[in-house]
């Protein structure tokens, strides 16, 4: 079968290489905006882990008493020790890294959005794109003993997943 040449054809890769150019740069950008996002997250997660084993040095009767002194009287039992990642703190807030994405691309944010705004309705979109990162592990039980601060609770079987928790 034969198959006829069209005329006038000449310029038509181009014209459609031109309309379709602005959507391949604005998925190119997503890309490389969440390609940078999920590398921060993988980057955070070793870091927040190598530090987490660091601060431990091979102690199993996680978490040290140090750690404890401070919440006594706010909770009274922990099986838990964990450690998080944060940019920088507002007040007691912690703040993630932040990564922006195009605006136009996602259809939110404004032009004058920084990091830490706060989103105050359910209809209002982000623009950043925010990572935080936790490393933790279940650790030795403490709970309020006799003289009124946390004690190492000897009797509670660290293997019951209730033992993995603060209370």
């Amino acid at each position: 079968m034969k198959v006829k040449k069209r005329k006038n054809e000449k310029g038509q890769a181009i014209f459609e290489f031109i309309v379709f150019l602005p959507f391949f740069l604005i998925l190119l950008a997503i890309l490389i905006t969440m390609g940078g996002a999920i590398n921060g997250s993988i980057n955070q997660q070793k870091s927040t882990r190598g530090y987490f084993y660091y601060l431990v040095k091979n102690n199993s009767n996680l978490p040290p008493r140090e750690d404890l002194d401070p919440l006594n009287g706010v909770i009274t039992a922990t099986g838990m020790y964990s450690i998080g990642w944060r940019d920088e703190s507002i007040g007691g807030t912690p703040i993630g890294p932040c990564y922006k994405i195009l605006s136009f691309a996602m259809g939110g944010g404004t032009a004058t959005e920084k990091c830490n705004d706060k989103i105050n309705t359910a209809e209002q979109i982000s623009s950043f794109i925010k990572v935080f990162s936790v490393y933790g592990v279940c650790s030795a039980s403490y709970a309020v003993g006799g003289s009124g601060g946390l004690e190492f609770n000897h009797l509670v079987n660290a293997s019951i997943s209730g033992d993995c928790s603060i209370r």
